[in-house]
């Protein structure tokens, strides 16, 4: 049977449309040409006489594309006085809160200038965390709370010069000592951000990888 599809009312053999994913319209006519119908835009057409972000718009959320939703109010604004942020836990702006996190008192302001490395470490270090759900005996976590490298450990600078490393190699370095040449610290808890040396264990690469493994499988059951 020979292949057809239709084009208005005609069925023409072997022709192939393109759908709006393709800038066309269902029925097999061209992009229209110019700028955006939308009033106040001038943004090229790309489909359906609107242009690409008005024609997203209406494909997210259907009805008139130039319609704009309201954005979210804010939840409240800083109770520090003085300061106008946004609201984003208890009652503080995310500087505030940051700071309450870090030292105990949102008000609070550190100039780390002039201390050591390890006084510039312990207050990035909340030892209260969680107790790890996969090897609960271990005790709580002591969770990094500064930045991160792009696996998900902490990361921490030693010094001056771009000297940064990661964060719970220092505390093990720190509290237990150096660690063996060769081998990898392998996180008993599985908590990224945890720097707790008890939760540390220098095993080869292999043997780390197999308990990855252990782990996944672990996490599989649950």
């Amino acid at each position: 049977m020979t292949n057809a599809r239709s084009v208005g009312t005609m069925r023409v053999p072997g022709h192939r449309l393109n759908g709006p994913r393709h800038g066309r319209h269902v029925g097999g006519a061209d992009m229209a040409k110019g700028t955006c119908s939308v009033d106040g835009c001038d943004r090229p057409v790309l489909c359906r006489g609107w242009c690409q972000k008005h024609y997203a718009r209406w494909h997210r959320r259907g009805g008139d594309p130039s319609v704009r939703l309201p954005t979210r109010p804010p939840a409240g604004f800083c109770t520090i006085e003085g300061c106008g942020g946004e609201v984003v836990g208890r009652g503080w702006c995310v500087m505030h809160y940051a700071r309450w996190r870090k030292w105990g008192d949102p008000t609070i302001v550190k100039n780390l200038i002039g201390f050591t490395t390890e006084e510039r470490f312990w207050p990035y270090v909340d030892k209260h965390g969680p107790v790890p759900e996969y090897c609960p005996r271990l005790g709580p976590c002591w969770i990094w709370l500064a930045g991160t490298i792009p696996s998900g450990y902490g990361s921490f600078g030693r010094g001056g010069g771009g000297n940064s490393g990661v964060a719970h190699r220092f505390a093990y370095e720190l509290l237990v000592g150096p660690i063996p040449e060769g081998l990898d610290l392998d996180h008993l808890c599985y908590v990224t951000l945890c720097v707790n040396p008890t939760h540390l264990d220098p095993v080869t690469r292999s043997e780390n990888v197999r308990r990855q493994w252990e782990h996944w499988r672990w996490l599989r059951s649950q």
